[in-house]
C-alpha cells in the first residue's frame, strides 16, 4: 500500500481508538442525543497524531536486521521501545521470560577448487530437526528449476551428475512433493533460491511441522539467486559449512503506563508485538510486522500528553509467532497470578495487528491460536467501535472507513479471511476471561 494510503488508514484507526478511550467511561449517547461533547474535535486530535513519526518507527524497526525473537535485532527493538516510553514520560516496566529458538550462526557454500564462498541461510527446522549439516558436506551443485522429476532427470543427464549425492538448487516456488522427492532420491541438501513474487505459503511448504526429518535446507535471496543458479547449471563441486543451534534465550515484554485522570485503579490495555518472524530466521526484517508496534508507540505518545479517564497500559510483546509465548506469559504472571490486585481491574484489552496491504478495519474476537467464540461481554465493545465510534469519525471528517464484521465477525468466519488463521495476542487474555479483541487491517 502506498504511504499516503497507509497514512490515511492508520490515522483513521488511531482516531477511532483514541475517541473510544476518551469516552469509554460515559454513556455512548448523551441525554440530548449527542454522541460526543462539543469540545471534542476529531480534526485537532488527528492533527496531533504524527504520521511521519509512525513511518520513522517502521523504517527503524525494519532496518534492524532480523527481529526474530532472541536475535540481536529484537533486543535492539526492545531497547528502542523502552527509551521511547521513558522519553515520553510513561512509567516503564519490563517483563522477562525465556524461550527456545533456532539460532543461526552462519552458513556458506565454498566453490571448489577456487575457494570463494557464497552466503546462504538455514531455513526453518523440520519439527525439532535443524536444517543444517552436522559436518561439512561436499557435492556437485545441480540446478533443477521447480524440482519436478523430469527437471531432475534432465539436469542429471545433461551434466552427467546423479541426483544421489548432489546438492540441488531449486526455486522457492517448488512444491513440497518436489523437494521431498529429492530427499528420496538421495540428494545431500537443497538450496532454495528466492523469487521476487514468492509468497508466505511457498516458504511454509519447505519444512515439515510434524516429522523431525534431518535434511539440510538453505535459502538464497532473490537478488542473489543468479550466481548460485549459474554455478549449479555448470554442476560445480562445492562444500557447505553451516551452524544453527537450539538455544534458550531471554525475551522481554515492555509495559508503558499512563495513569488515568479519574479512575487510575482501572486499566485499559493496548497491545502489539514488536518481534518479527520468517521461515528463514536470519532474514526477518518485518516491515509489515512493524506497523502495529509503530502505531502503539504513537498512541502512547498521545496519551502521555492527554491522559484518559482510566489508566492506559501499552504492552509491546515478543514471541508473537512462537505460540504467542510473550502474551501467554504476561497473562499468566500479571492477570492470573495477580488477579486481585491487577487482573480483575483490567476493563478491556485492544490488540493492534496492522498491515499496510489492507485498508479494511476488522474487529476480531476469535483468533487462529485458541479459536473461541464471541461472548456477550465483547459484542457491545465491537458494536461500540463499528456502529458508534467509526461512523461518528466518518461524519466528522467526511471520510469512509471500510469495516469487515460489525460485531467482531461471525463465529469462526475469520477462517475465511486467511489461508491459515493468524494468532492474535488478545487471545490469551480472552481465555483468561478478560474482555479482549484485536483490531486488524
Amino acid at each position: 500500500m502506498p504511504i499516503s494510503r497507509m497514512t490515511a488508514s492508520f490515522a483513521l484507526l488511531l482516531l477511532s481508538v483514541i475517541l473510544l478511550l476518551q469516552f469509554i467511561h460515559i454513556p455512548c449517547i448523551e441525554a440530548e442525543g449527542k454522541l460526543f461533547a462539543e469540545t471534542v474535535d476529531p480534526e485537532s486530535i488527528i492533527s496531533s497524531i504524527d504520521m511521519a513519526r509512525i513511518e520513522d518507527h517502521i523504517k527503524f524497526f525494519s532496518g534492524l536486521g532480523s527481529r526474530f525473537s532472541g536475535y540481536p535485532g529484537c533486543e535492539r527493538a526492545a531497547d528502542y521501545i523502552c527509551s521511547f516510553f521513558r522519553e515520553n514520560g510513561l512509567e516503564v516496566h519490563e517483563h522477562h521470560f525465556h524461550l527456545v529458538v533456532p539460532v543461526d550462526y552462519g552458513a556458506n557454500v565454498t566453490i571448489l577448487p577456487e575457494g570463494f564462498t557464497l552466503k546462504v541461510y538455514p531455513m526453518w527446522p523440520n519439527m525439532v530437526a535443524l536444517p543444517i549439516t552436522e559436518r561439512p558436506i561436499r557435492g556437485h551443485l545441480l540446478y533443477v528449476g521447480m524440482g519436478s522429476l523430469k527437471e531432475m532427470e534432465e539436469a542429471s543427464r545433461r551434466l552427467k551428475v546423479p541426483v544421489n549425492g548432489s546438492i540441488l538448487v531449486m526455486s522457492i516456488h517448488a512444491r513440497r512433493s518436489s523437494w521431498l522427492n529429492a530427499v528420496k532420491l538421495g540428494a545431500k541438501a537443497i538450496i532454495f533460491h528466492g523469487e521476487r513474487d514468492a509468497k508466505r505459503p511457498e516458504f511454509r511448504n519447505k519444512f515439515l511441522s510434524e516429522i523431525p526429518l534431518r535434511f539440510p535446507r538453505f535459502y538464497v535471496p532473490a537478488e542473489k539467486a543468479d550466481k548460485i543458479i549459474s554455478l549449479a547449471s555448470k554442476g560445480v563441486m562445492v562444500e557447505i559449512r553451516s551452524s544453527m543451534k537450539w538455544e534458550e534465550r531471554e525475551a522481554v515484554n515492555i509495559i508503558g503506563v499512563v495513569k488515568g485522570r479519574v479512575q487510575p485503579s482501572k486499566y485499559v490495555i493496548f497491545t502489539a508485538y514488536y518481534d518479527s518472524f520468517s521461515y528463514v530466521p536470519s532474514l526477518a526484517p518485518g516491515a509489515q510486522e512493524a506497523c502495529g508496534i509503530s502505531v502503539l508507540l504513537e498512541l502512547a505518545r498521545y496519551f502521555s500528553a492527554n491522559p484518559a479517564y482510566y489508566t492506559v497500559a501499552f504492552i509491546a510483546f515478543s514471541g508473537h509467532n512462537l505460540g504467542l509465548i510473550g502474551s501467554r506469559h504476561f497473562v499468566q504472571d500479571y492477570i492470573l497470578n495477580r488477579w486481585r490486585e491487577f487482573g480483575k481491574n483490567v476493563l478491556v484489552v485492544i490488540n493492534l495487528d496492522l498491515h499496510t496491504d489492507s485498508n479494511i478495519i476488522a474487529p476480531i474476537i476469535p483468533g487462529g491460536f485458541y479459536g473461541g467464540r464471541k461472548t456477550h461481554t465483547m459484542i457491545p465493545l465491537a458494536n461500540y467501535i463499528t456502529k458508534i465510534i467509526i461512523p461518528e469519525v466518518e461524519r466528522r471528517l467526511g471520510k469512509t472507513i471500510r469495516i469487515s464484521g460489525e460485531d467482531g465477525l461471525s463465529d469462526f468466519s475469520y477462517l475465511n479471511l486467511f489461508m491459515d488463521p493468524f494468532p492474535y495476542d488478545h487471545e490469551p487474555f480472552f481465555t483468561a476471561n478478560v474482555p479482549a479483541m484485536s483490531l486488524i487491517t
